[in-house]
């Protein structure tokens, strides 16, 4: 997710925003490669309780917070084990 990828996600997740507050899980089985701004994007999203599903373990350590604060992924195998 580079460039224009990650202005689209940021617009869509903006207009899901002002939706009717329901929550938001992203599959991102078919996300590769985000740049620093696309990283930037994911992270920010994270903050505001946004769930990613089958997230590459290579992106999942690039959005770890510096603090050390988990930040909640989930894979699809514990996502169907919860319901």
């Amino acid at each position: 997710m580079t460039g224009r990828g990650v202005e689209e996600l940021q617009h869509a997740c903006d207009l899901h925003a002002l939706a009717d507050g329901m929550p938001l899980v992203l599959d991102l089985a078919d996300l590769s490669f985000a740049d620093a701004e696309g990283i930037g994007l994911l992270r920010d999203l994270k903050r505001h309780r946004v769930t990613f599903v089958n997230l590459l373990p290579f992106l999942a350590l690039q959005l770890r917070d510096p603090q050390g604060v988990k930040l909640p992924l989930r894979n699809t195998d514990e996502a169907l084990e919860e319901n």
